[in-house]
């Protein structure tokens, strides 16, 4: 697969600018918790950045919807591999959030398949949920 064809596939990544190589994000509004914690004052996604400023532009959230939209392709873990090979920094979900525990499993998968990125940051509203309620034993591949 190329990237040409890996992009179509994922909806491509991100170039946010005080990223140094990139990222993969979808939109706040997909957020699980973080839309609810967002109208919470105090909580981590209290004034939630993602609904603001860039992420409102037409061709963001266009971009971040196709990213959503693309989680359950079959080639998703391959097409994300072609993106990020050759990256040493990469930051998942600058905006948006994990969608679920198969959404997990997939970034999993890209670590078992020999991926080796140093994560910048990860944003997960979900906490502590991942690890008890959808039933994943460990963290530990990151």
């Amino acid at each position: 697969m190329n990237k040409k064809e890996a992009t179509k596939i994922t909806g491509g990544l991100s170039a946010p600018g005080k990223m140094p190589e990139g990222s993969y994000n979808l939109p706040a509004r997909a957020c699980q918790t973080g839309a609810k914690l967002r109208e919470i004052p105090g909580t981590p996604c209290w004034g939630c950045y993602a609904f603001k400023g860039r992420y409102n532009f037409p061709n963001v959230k266009d971009a971040l919807a196709r990213r959503l939209d693309s989680l359950g392709h079959p080639l998703w873990v391959q097409a994300m591999a072609v993106l990020v090979k050759g990256k040493k920094h990469f930051r998942w979900h600058d905006s948006g959030d994990l969608q679920g525990p198969e959404h997990l499993k997939k970034i999993f998968q890209l670590v078992d398949s020999g991926l080796r990125l140093e994560p910048l940051a990860c944003g997960l509203a979900s906490g502590s949920r991942v690890l008890g309620d959808w039933g994943v034993c460990s963290l530990e591949s990151f």
